[in-house]
């Protein structure tokens, strides 16, 4: 989330809900973070 705000604040939420998406779609930098807070 270097220098991405938005990522950044999408992580913490994803900490926060005990959730843990697959290493391989956070490492993309062109994914959509979104959806994975509704998974």
């Amino acid at each position: 989330a270097m220098n991405d705000a938005r990522a950044y604040m999408i992580g913490k939420r994803l900490i926060e809900a005990g959730k843990s998406p697959d290493p391989a779609v956070i490492a993309d930098p062109t994914a959509d973070l979104k959806p994975l807070l509704k998974a």
